[in-house]
């Protein structure tokens, strides 16, 4: 099923913009026909959805009596074919949503608002998301490389906010804001080591390494 739930969301949003482009744009890169605040629009949508399927109990991506099917799953949700909880494919599921989002979608749309609505919610809603009975921190892991994969999108698409984001995120000193996480020392340990290898994989720069190297030392 997430195979085909990932394709269908590539679909639609492919769908959704080329509805946004002018009458005389035949060129599905060329955005310039395009109404900006349609379009921000449009990523604001998919960041609620994102979210939704996050946030609600009643979406089932494995299924309870039969934890195998979870296997056939395509190389984008990026989980080893073993029972995993369901709190976990769903955030590796929104990891590939989120992906394909950056992928079709302008890079202004997405930075800004929306990236850092979801990445405030992600924060925010970190202990129901992770919550999990039949593989310890596999869905904290998750969770953790789709924050990496937010901000360093958010970074890439050029949004000023980014590097305040980041210290935000991991309460580093100087930051206007920090956040407070109460993780004992062996999960903030998995955190980090999760975030910074999406950070190393995705990253297209290294303004924000020195920061980010010194999340161990704060």
């Amino acid at each position: 099923m997430q195979p085909e739930l990932v394709q269908s969301w590539n679909g639609l949003l492919k769908a959704a913009l080329r509805g946004l482009q002018g009458p005389t744009d035949d060129n599905d890169d060329d955005v310039d026909g395009q109404d900006d605040d349609l379009v921000r629009k449009l990523a604001e949508l998919a960041v609620s959805l994102m979210q939704d399927i996050l946030g609600d109990p009643k979406v089932q991506l494995v299924p309870s009596n039969d934890p195998a099917t979870a296997s056939n799953v395509g190389s984008e949700v990026d989980l080893a074919p073993h029972t995993r909880s369901n709190a976990a494919m769903k955030l590796a599921v929104v990891r590939a949503l989120w992906g394909h989002a950056h992928a079709v979608l302008p890079p202004r749309s997405l930075a800004g608002s929306p990236s850092e609505a979801l990445l405030t919610w992600l924060m925010e809603r970190e202990g129901d998301l992770v919550w999990e009975t039949d593989t310890p921190h596999d869905a904290r892991t998750q969770w953790a490389m789709l924050c990496a994969e937010v901000l360093v999108r958010t970074s890439a698409a050029g949004c000023t906010l980014a590097p305040a984001l980041l210290r935000t995120f991991w309460g580093i000193p100087g930051a206007s804001r920090r956040w407070t996480w109460n993780w004992p020392q062996d999960v903030r340990a998995r955190v980090w080591r999760a975030f910074a290898e999406r950070w190393r994989t995705l990253g297209e720069g290294w303004e924000d390494v020195p920061a980010l190297l010194s999340v161990p030392f704060a």
